[in-house]
């Protein structure tokens, strides 16, 4: 598995997945294309997190996760174009907005499993933080981040409000998935 066929794989699933759509509120996607992209399990940056001015010590590394892990593989998943221009009247969230927050992380959980599945039918150990038991969250920072794990394979940098901006914006959702398959680093577009 390369990235490419990654980011393909994530962006059928979404395609297809009834989950991605509401309904009842004309809601065709609640996320468009995602982007993809990859970091080594080794990266000094992992490391970094455990600093308590960044997360915490009790943030665990790829090889915590799993033993022999080689790649982080982080998406983002961009809130479609309804879902956003939803939530631009100020004032309480937009309904849609809240279903994409709701019903998007169970789109999300659902999207951890099949590409941990995917990986493992080609005969790689995978697993996804926030579905494992280990995961846990302390004074309000969880021991794997998703943003960080986003930040280190390159989907984007940190703006002055902490959240991720990404080639798509940052309204949307992030994952990962920790896998002993050997996928090349993808290039961080940015120093800091």
């Amino acid at each position: 598995m390369d990235i490419v066929k990654f980011t393909s794989l994530a962006a059928e699933f979404l395609e297809k997945s009834p989950l991605n759509r509401v309904e009842e509120l004309g809601i065709e996607r609640i996320y468009d294309i995602p982007l993809a992209r990859a970091a080594r399990a080794e990266d000094p940056l992992f490391f970094k997190l455990r600093e308590p001015e960044v997360v915490g010590e009790h943030h665990m590394l790829p090889a915590d996760w799993l033993p022999g892990a080689r790649t982080v593989l982080s998406y983002f998943l961009p809130y479609s174009w309804d879902i956003r221009e939803a939530n631009r009247t100020p004032g309480l969230p937009a309904k849609k907005w809240l279903y994409g927050r709701i019903e998007g992380e169970a789109v999300n959980n659902a999207l951890r499993t099949y590409l941990v599945e995917e990986l493992a039918g080609e005969g790689h150990r995978a697993l996804a933080p926030p579905q494992d038991p280990r995961y846990q969250v302390q004074d309000r920072r969880s021991n794997w981040s998703e943003r960080h794990a986003a930040y280190i394979a390159g989907l984007g940098t940190f703006g002055l409000s902490k959240s991720l901006i990404t080639e798509k914006g940052c309204a949307g959702r992030y994952g990962s998935i920790i896998t002993d398959a050997e996928i090349q680093a993808t290039p961080r577009a940015y120093q800091g």
